[in-house]
């Protein structure tokens, strides 16, 4: 799956890659938090966080996850259009 590039990847390689990514990234999200009681991951840590603090009504932590999300949003959109610029 991941010696297909270009051309040679479809849209079923792109799926099982994601399923794959996804899968992985929440596995290390449980395993952070059965073991040290947080959320070890960037991204799906933060958006999980986000939801956690939300339904505890714990705006103050909700503004600072959603700022993360934010800046991380920002960031992957000028570092595109930059590589893209170039």
């Amino acid at each position: 799956m991941l010696r297909h590039t270009g051309t040679k990847r479809s849209f079923r390689h792109n799926l099982r890659l994601a399923i794959f990514l996804s899968l992985s990234a929440g596995f290390v999200n449980a395993a952070g938090l059965m073991a040290f009681a947080v959320l070890t991951t960037n991204i799906t840590g933060h958006a999980a966080t986000f939801a956690a603090d939300f339904s505890l009504n714990d705006m103050r932590a909700v503004k600072m996850a959603g700022l993360c999300l934010l800046l991380f949003l920002a960031g992957t959109f000028f570092s595109g259009f930059y590589t893209r610029a170039m």
